[in-house]
């Protein structure tokens, strides 16, 4: 069984972790070194994911390199960070491989303002399945027999649209409407999803201003039936 634990989320660091039994991957590392380590011990750590440069995913990625945990990112997240590709695990979109003995990992594209970005979904040997997707403002492919999915839900056009009503920076507006997703999208591919072995849905990244933790938590049970976490 893979479970999934935030420890921050949003425009001001991202840190989360999945884990089996035996496995335990950090997911974005996008805080200070001590804060990390006031979360983390990271002697407890197998591998560590990173989505792409934004310093909000990944400010603490050189202590967990220097640590020598596996730390996995494209080869275009690497070039944007300046680091060594001899000292990282390179990750290609669609090509699966083994993070441990009982968990495997297969990247997937995403859609954001960075150089090689990515998603990941983390199999382990018991048939758990997870989907992590951050800063993206649309999935490619529809997914099924997810057992947990952890997404972004940054913001939903209406409250978008409201702010641009009242003022707003629309080009700031404009941005997050192409680099983050939103609530109608991210319900639209919920819903061509098969959900049937779903337990839990994760919405991360919220953004304050232009989110509604509670509305948006309702809403996605409702559509799905599968219960919401807020992150």
């Amino acid at each position: 069984m893979i479970t999934f634990t935030s420890f921050a989320s949003g425009s001001r660091g991202n840190l989360y972790t999945a884990a089996t039994a035996n496995t335990k991957i950090l997911l974005d590392c996008g805080i200070s070194k001590n804060k990390l380590m006031s979360c983390i011990k990271l002697s407890e750590i197998d591998g560590c994911f990173v989505s792409h440069e934004h310093q909000d995913h990944c400010k603490s990625v050189a202590e967990v390199i220097k640590r020598g945990i596996p730390t996995y990112m494209t080869a275009g997240t690497a070039d944007a960070l300046g680091i060594d590709k001899n000292k990282v695990e390179i990750i290609h979109p669609g090509t699966q491989i083994r993070v441990s003995d009982d968990v495997s990992m297969i990247p997937f594209a995403t859609h954001h303002d960075a150089r090689e970005p990515c998603g990941c979904i983390l199999q382990d040997t018991d048939g758990d399945a997870l989907l992590y997707a951050t800063d993206t403002y649309f999935l490619d492919d529809i997914v099924n027999g997810l057992t947990t999915i952890c997404i972004e839900c940054n913001h939903s056009y209406e409250i978008l649209k409201r702010r641009i009503w009242s003022g707003a920076n629309k080009k700031l507006l404009n941005r997050i409407t192409h680099s983050h997703l939103a609530l109608e999208t991210l319900l639209e591919w919920l819903i061509e999803c098969d959900l049937s072995r779903c337990r839990e849905i994760y919405l991360l990244h919220m953004s304050d201003d232009n989110g509604d933790a509670d509305g948006f938590r309702k809403t996605v049970e409702k559509v799905t039936g599968v219960p919401t976490i807020i992150c």
